[in-house]
């Protein structure tokens, strides 16, 4: 996982340096009405640098969602939205459907939650959070909405260090608090886990 959201660079899987501004490279890759046929033209090369945008802002923003779950709606929604282009600059562009991805896929989540879907153990949405914090596969839906619904800060800087390796001086270093601000961000995220944890063991017993 910390390899993967810190995989993202300066050039995509081509070699070549992503555009990042209003270009005409940018209009021309997203040009057509075939969602479907500009889909296949950002995926082949990800000239546009999509992904590591992706991972970037997802680090920025702190949820915990897979990146590979994350970079697919965000792939799909920028050639839904290929028409709403306007050879404006592109990352804010793009930032936008970022972000709008992650929020679906965090309301996603909660309503399914809310519904009382089942989550399945094999489900691949939530493998990373079994290997990155040890979570029974039942549990890794719970836990997930439940470090999303946190405030921005703490999240954030509970998954610098679980999910990107960061120290907390780095968290320190990135405006994210004091020594025993971050401390006690990343204490309220794991508590938050925990409870879940403990209420699935309560549950049983009952």
């Amino acid at each position: 996982m910390q390899d993967e959201l810190s995989s993202s660079s300066g050039r995509t899987s081509s070699g070549r340096r992503p555009a990042t501004d209003g270009t005409p490279e940018v209009a021309e890759l997203l040009r057509g009405n075939d969602p479907v046929k500009i889909l296949e033209r950002l995926v082949r090369d990800d000239a546009l640098g999509i992904r590591p945008h992706t991972l970037d802002r997802l680090a920025e923003r702190g949820f915990l969602l897979d990146p590979e779950r994350l970079l697919a709606r965000v792939f799909a929604r920028v050639a839904h939205d290929a028409d709403l282009y306007e050879e404006e600059p592109f990352p804010p562009w793009l930032e936008e459907r970022i972000d709008r991805s992650m929020r679906e896929l965090v309301r996603e989540d909660w309503e399914e939650e809310r519904r009382g879907e089942l989550p399945d153990p094999d489900d691949v949405r939530y493998q990373f959070l079994t290997e990155l914090l040890g979570l029974e596969p039942g549990l890794c839906r719970r836990a997930a909405i439940a470090v999303n619904d946190l405030d921005d800060t703490t999240r954030i800087a509970f998954t610098a260090v679980t999910m990107r390796g960061q120290t907390l001086q780095q968290c320190i270093d990135a405006g994210l608090g004091t020594l025993e601000e971050v401390r006690d961000a990343i204490r309220t995220a794991i508590l938050a886990i925990s409870q879940i944890a403990d209420d699935d063991e309560e549950g049983d017993v009952l």
